[in-house]
């Protein structure tokens, strides 16, 4: 934040507010088919909630200084920021995000915040099935669909998270696109996001993802 601007702390999908901020720690993921296969690296992306309008908060992803994209990297640029809409639904059962241009949408909430229409990511946790996190992926196992799961505790960076939605979409890996995964929570947001490929023998790394930090 800048000087005179209000620090609100990370993130709330129950209590969205300006000022708001979450801090994510890039990594790459060297080898899709193996769990522990994924390195950090220095780059450090800075989601805020810039503004309240009548279609919902406005939400800026951009890097910290110093910690940004190098510039060769092949997955985006670091001097775009990223900017969308998010919102609760009126119920409060979904979280609805929607881009405002940009080939990327969001580092964040990457496919549900491309295009026109609002993505959906569902708030309230799901019954089942109970799923855990090993390494940068969960066990639910990947298939060329979209399902849900629940984690009961994770560990990142000294801080454990309890009750965990994750929302794997692997729609697109059937036509040789990306699959996306979103583990988050009303409290925490979102704790993880990855988006990777099964056909990047030629587009190294195989995958990223960001993880939030304390």
């Amino acid at each position: 934040m800048g000087p005179g601007e209000p620090d609100l702390g990370k993130v709330r999908f129950d209590e969205l507010e300006v000022g708001q901020r979450s801090r994510y720690k890039l990594f790459e993921v060297t080898n899709v088919a193996m769990p522990e296969s994924y390195d950090y690296t220095d780059v450090i992306l800075v989601l805020t909630v810039t503004e309240e309008t009548s279609d919902g908060f406005v939400l800026v992803e951009s890097f910290e200084e110093g910690h940004e994209l190098p510039e060769d990297w092949i997955w985006g640029d670091s001097d775009v920021e990223q900017e969308y809409l998010l919102r609760v639904s009126p119920g409060k059962e979904n979280l609805e995000i929607k881009g405002k241009g940009g080939s990327i949408g969001s580092w964040i909430f990457s496919r549900y915040a491309r295009g026109e229409d609002w993505g959906q990511l569902p708030l309230d946790p799901p019954d089942g099935p109970a799923t855990q996190i090993t390494g940068w992926q969960t066990d639910l196992g990947f298939c060329e669909c979209r399902r849900t799961g629940l984690v009961s505790s994770f560990d990142l960076f000294d801080v454990t998270y309890q009750n965990l939605s994750v929302v794997m979409d692997d729609s697109a890996t059937g036509s040789d696109g990306p699959g996306f995964t979103h583990v988050y929570s009303r409290d925490d947001g979102v704790v993880r996001s990855t988006m990777y490929h099964f056909f990047t023998s030629f587009v190294p790394p195989d995958g990223i993802g960001w993880d939030l930090l304390p």
